[in-house]
C-alpha cells in the first residue's frame, strides 16, 4: 500500500488552517472603534488651530501629540513584533538569528528619522529672524 516519505514528516509547505475561535463580529467592531478615536485624535489638532480656548495650550497640545505617536508606535511595535519574530524564526527558513525582526524594525525606524530629517532641514521654511536685539554691535572693519 502507501508508505509515508521523509517529506511527510517535514511540516515546511504546509498550510495551516484558520483558528476557529476567531470572532468576525468583534474585529469589525473594534475598526470602527479604533476609525473613531483616530478620528477624535486628528481632530484635536484641527480644531486647536480655530478654537480660542485651545489655542492657548499650543504647548499642551504638542506634548500631548508627542504622546499620542509614541502611544501609536508602541502599539504598532507590540502587536507586530511577536509575530513577524514568529515568522522569521521558523526553521523551514533556515534563518540562525532569532533577532532579525527586531533588527529589521529599529533599522527602518533609523532610517525614517533621518530621512524626515533631511526633508525637514531641505524644505522646512526658513524661521523668521528674532527680533530680540543682541548684546553686541556689529561694526564694520576697514
Amino acid at each position: 500500500m502507501f508508505q509515508a516519505s521523509d517529506d511527510d514528516a517535514n511540516p515546511c509547505g504546509f498550510v495551516q488552517g484558520r483558528d476557529d475561535n476567531y470572532d468576525m463580529a468583534l474585529h469589525i467592531g473594534a475598526i470602527f472603534i479604533i476609525l473613531a478615536f483616530s478620528l477624535v485624535g486628528s481632530l484635536l489638532p484641527v480644531l486647536s488651530k480655530h478654537l480660542a480656548c485651545l489655542k492657548q495650550m499650543a504647548a499642551i497640545m504638542s506634548y500631548v501629540n508627542a504622546f499620542g505617536v509614541g502611544v501609536v508606535i508602541a502599539t504598532a511595535l507590540v502587536h507586530m513584533l511577536p509575530p513577524a519574530n514568529d515568522a522569521l524564526n521558523n526553521a523551514c527558513l533556515g534563518l540562525s538569528y532569532p533577532g532579525l525582526a527586531n533588527v529589521i524594525a529599529v533599522v527602518a525606524i533609523l532610517l525614517l528619522q533621518c530621512l524626515q530629517t533631511e526633508l525637514t532641514a531641505r524644505f522646512a521654511a526658513p524661521a523668521a529672524p528674532s527680533r530680540r536685539r543682541t548684546s553686541f554691535t556689529a561694526t564694520a572693519t576697514s
